[in-house]
């Protein structure tokens, strides 16, 4: 099977997560980690910053994913309390 190649007309310059989440009314939650080497933390931080009302969880000293991480056992509560909280 021979794959096709296609052109996506985006300018990436214009791509701006922060303009994006700026004006976002719907509940947004925000993971990250502090030990995240692929995607850094200061990138959440700078979501939360462009709008506040977003909930941020950062997780210390974990890597992309959190394969076995620490923060794991808070998961199953950190979530449905999100979309609990979402909700009212």
């Amino acid at each position: 099977m021979q794959s096709r190649a296609f052109a996506v007309n985006v300018d990436t310059s214009e791509i701006s997560p922060e303009k994006s989440i700026k004006d976002v009314s719907v509940p947004v939650m925000i993971v990250s980690s502090s030990g995240d080497t692929e995607i850094g933390v200061e990138n959440a931080y700078r979501l939360k910053k462009a709008n506040p009302d977003t909930y941020l969880w950062i997780i210390d000293q974990e890597l992309h994913g959190f394969t076995d991480s620490e923060g794991e056992e808070e998961y199953p509560g950190r979530f449905p309390a999100f979309f609990r909280e979402s909700m009212d």
